[in-house]
């Protein structure tokens, strides 16, 4: 990650998520989120469209505090049976 992008991640509100269908259709949306360890979280409902794209691919584009934001291009893992790691989301989140 260039400093560009760590400077506008410590002080954005949201990202915007792009993920992709199989068929290459693509679906942004806003999410909240946190960074650690050089990552990015957030969360989502298992059954959502965005977590449904992330586990079959993975393809993922942020925008960093708005659609024109910086963007970093990646690939996002699905998540699971952390506690403390949602833990600490969601206090962020509140």
């Amino acid at each position: 990650m260039d400093s560009a992008s760590e400077s506008a991640l410590n002080t954005a509100k949201r990202i915007y998520v792009t993920t992709w269908s199989s068929s290459g259709k693509s679906g942004t949306v806003p999410v909240w989120f946190m960074v650690k360890a050089g990552c990015v979280y957030f969360t989502t409902l298992k059954a959502s469209l965005k977590a449904r794209r992330i586990k079959a691919n993975g393809r993922v584009s942020v925008q960093i505090g708005s659609q024109n934001g910086p963007v970093l291009e990646g690939k996002a893992e699905w998540v699971e049976g952390q506690p403390d790691l949602e833990r600490e989301i969601l206090n962020i989140y509140r």
